[in-house]
C-alpha cells in the first residue's frame, strides 16, 4: 500500500468522527510509510475502543 492510500485512509478515519477535515499531502515528505501504519493502527484501536465505550454506555440508557 502506498503513502498517499495510507494518507487517504488516515483523512476517512478523521472525518468519521466529526467535521470534514483533510491533511496535506506534503506531509508525505516527513512521514515514512511505518509512521503513516502506526497513526492508522492508533485510529483504528481508537475507533474501536470509542464504539466498546458506546455499547457499554447503552446499559445505563434510561427506558422510555
Amino acid at each position: 500500500m502506498s503513502k498517499e492510500e495510507i494518507l487517504n485512509e488516515i483523512m476517512l478515519l478523521l472525518n468519521e468522527y466529526g467535521d470534514s477535515s483533510s491533511i496535506s499531502p506534503s506531509v508525505l515528505e516527513f512521514l515514512s510509510l511505518s509512521d503513516l501504519e502506526g497513526i492508522k493502527a492508533s485510529l483504528v484501536e481508537s475507533k474501536k475502543h470509542h464504539l466498546d465505550d458506546k455499547e457499554w454506555l447503552q446499559q445505563f440508557k434510561k427506558e422510555e
